[in-house]
């Protein structure tokens, strides 16, 4: 059985098996297919061979006799087998083992999660209220922090007390929404607002000295139109327009346009930025038959920029040249990078990893594209691995040893010593005569960093970073409707962000359109060049159009931090809660 979808000229098909419930095949409009395979007697699915595997590496899967996934297999190139396999109890999930690391779960009464482990080290205990109703009642980290929760008599939590006594209540209206929000810590209460259809209209956040209220507008068939937004007395009114697909063609903002062209498939073909009425940067694309972008050029009046796309069968970028130099990747069958071929940077970068997909070593060279056999390297940088329980632990990188906490915070690199709250929420970062502390609100978003005699003080909208005050200095931001940087006002001047195709920021364009500084990354986000002004070492937002401490090293993602340097995330993600 086919299927097939057209749309103009792109077309994609689809096979399935005769009864027309499972899917054997995929192939895209570039004819890459993506193979699937079932078991003839209980039809479950024994393995995909992507565009680029061969059946040697190919995904597998096995089942349990109830027919439960116990374990998921890939081998690369090189011969290493990348697995997950699964163990039950019963019905319940009770380990997961990486070729490294075993996860281990324990359930109590009712199958109600207690635990999370590894090995024998515990990561989280789960504790609940001792009623029919079982609410969680308290989560316990394994380095000692602790969360507990109440509730009301819907079962609604109404507030969270962490192990340092911080609270964050919840107070919630008459149609059971969410009302209010109070955070102890930084003493800022937020206050929601809804319509009769229960949209949200409005948030209000008061605290000492500071004032964020956003409000909404829709029309009727539920599309954003405006957006106002007040932070500490600076009020901007953001407001957007759609074509009759309901496709964003316009958004405005103090001054600045942003207008949106679609080509004859739905692509965005142009985004053009406006001070008024005139263009000050033009974005173009071009599309190949898999609608990949192959050519995306920037415009403006002191900056014209091409950059060229190559690719392999599963969608992995191979190259990117910018009308002067080249950057060229390689992979392996699992897609890990295996080279940077990085000629504006003059060099080359080799990587080679464990069979969990932790890096092992990278290698530096002067840049070439040819073959690195008898070559030298110029730097190595050994990761080590030492911990016999958590083998995915980084315990030293360049010779340095790593400690770390009961879950897998960091606590010293060797250059800082680190300390945490709440669980997994970075409190202070030190070194010999040099300190930065952090603060977070109830949705634990940073609100303020201090160190080096100064205070950096941050103002979110959701995930986007909208203001950063440090000394004299107040920077304002907007993004585009992907949430690409698009501008930063300093002094009541804007100045225009230009990105590549992965959302990197790799130039600050001044308000008439002209070149004021360039940034460059490695495949890892680690900044290896910028130049320019002031605006540049101020300018937080870089690779990916992350939120950069320059001051560290680290770049915030809000749930975490990221160390560019190990290409590692310093700190787990969010446990999910079982309540």
């Amino acid at each position: 059985m086919s299927v097939s979808g057209t749309n103009g000229n792109i077309t994609g098909t689809a096979d399935y098996t005769d009864d027309g419930n499972r899917l054997e095949s995929t192939t895209d409009a570039a004819g890459k297919t993506t193979t699937y395979q079932y078991n003839p007697n209980t039809n479950v699915l024994e393995w995909v061979q992507y565009p680029e595997d061969t059946p040697a590496t190919r995904t597998n899967y096995t089942y349990d006799n109830l027919y439960r996934m116990a374990s998921a297999t890939v081998s690369t190139d090189a011969g290493n087998h990348l697995g997950v396999a699964y163990t039950y109890t019963g019905e319940l999930l009770t380990g997961i083992q990486t070729p490294t690391t075993t996860y281990g779960f324990s359930y109590g009464a009712f199958d109600l999660r207690t635990g999370v482990s590894i090995g024998n080290r515990p990561l989280a205990t789960y504790s609940y209220t001792n009623d029919r109703n079982h609410y969680l009642s308290a989560l316990d980290y394994g380095n000692g922090d602790k969360v507990q929760y109440t509730y009301d008599n819907k079962g609604r939590v109404t507030q969270q007390t962490y192990e340092d006594g911080a609270t964050v209540s919840y107070a919630y209206d008459n149609d059971g929404a969410l009302a209010t929000v109070t955070d102890s810590a930084t003493g800022i209460k937020t206050t929601y607002y809804y319509d009769f259809t229960d949209r949200l209209m409005k948030y209000v956040e008061s605290g000492t000295d500071y004032h964020h209220a956003v409000s909404y507008e829709y029309d009727n068939i539920n599309n954003l139109t405006a957006m106002v937004e007040t932070i500490n007395g600076v009020t901007s009114t953001t407001e957007y327009t759609y074509d009759q697909d309901n496709r964003i063609t316009g958004e405005t903002k103090n001054g600045n346009t942003v207008e949106y062209v679609y080509d004859e498939y739905g692509r965005v073909s142009q985004q053009i930025t406006k001070s008024g009425s005139t263009a000050v940067v033009t974005e173009s694309y071009t599309y190949n038959t898999a609608s990949q972008v192959v050519t995306y050029r920037t415009q403006a009046p002191g900056y014209d920029v091409t950059y060229s796309y190559t690719y392999d069968d599963n969608g992995n970028i191979l190259s990117v040249n910018d009308g002067l130099r080249t950057t060229s990747y390689v992979y392996d069958s699992q897609g890990q990078l295996l080279r940077e071929n990085n000629q504006a940077g003059g060099f080359t970068h080799t990587w080679s990893y464990d069979n969990a997909g932790n890096i092992l070593e990278r290698k530096e060279y002067a840049y070439t594209t040819g073959s690195l056999e008898g070559v030298t390297p110029t730097d190595t940088v050994l990761y080590g691995y030492g911990d016999a329980i958590w083998g995915d632990l980084l315990t030293s990188y360049d010779g340095s040893t790593i400690t770390y906490d009961g879950i897998g915070n960091p606590l010293s690199d060797g250059t800082w010593t680190y300390t945490w709250e709440h669980g997994r929420q970075l409190e202070s970062l030190s070194k010999a005569g040099y300190e930065w502390t952090y603060t977070y609100d109830a949705n634990s978003m940073r609100t303020t960093k201090t160190g080096g005699g100064g205070t950096y003080s941050y103002v979110y909208n959701g995930d986007l970073l909208m203001e950063m005050t440090v000394s004299m200095f107040t920077l304002r931001f907007t993004y585009d409707a992907a949430g690409t940087p698009l501008t930063v006002t300093v002094d009541d001047v804007t100045y225009y962000y230009v990105t590549n195709l992965q959302g990197d920021v790799v130039a600050i364009l001044n308000e008439w359109g002209g070149m004021l500084g360039q940034y460059a990354y490695d495949s890892w986000g680690a900044c290896t060049a910028f130049t320019g002004s002031v605006i540049e070492t101020l300018n937080p937002l870089l690779y990916r159009g992350y939120v950069y401490d320059w001051n560290t090293g680290l770049y915030y993602l809000q749930s975490r931090y990221y160390n560019p340097k190990t290409g590692r995330f310093l700190n787990a993600d969010a446990f999910a809660s079982t309540g």
